[in-house]
């Protein structure tokens, strides 16, 4: 049990880290600039997904499309 609040507690503390915030914003922002190299939309689209997979597998999160 003891285990679980740790882990949970230590999950909590990275999700509102500040500094993990930055990181993610900053993400976000590299791939919307990807996004607008981008020559058609299918290819923003697709830039759109990659950037959304990286961030979710990086950040253990969900992000919003």
């Amino acid at each position: 049990m003891r285990q679980d609040q740790d882990e949970t507690t230590t999950k909590s503390a990275r999700d509102n880290s500040p500094r993990v915030a930055d990181i993610a914003a900053r993400a976000d922002h590299m791939a919307r600039e990807l996004a607008a190299l981008a020559a058609t939309p299918s290819q923003a689209a697709i830039v759109a997904q990659i950037a959304r997979a990286a961030l979710s597998r990086a950040f253990d999160v969900r992000v919003a499309s």
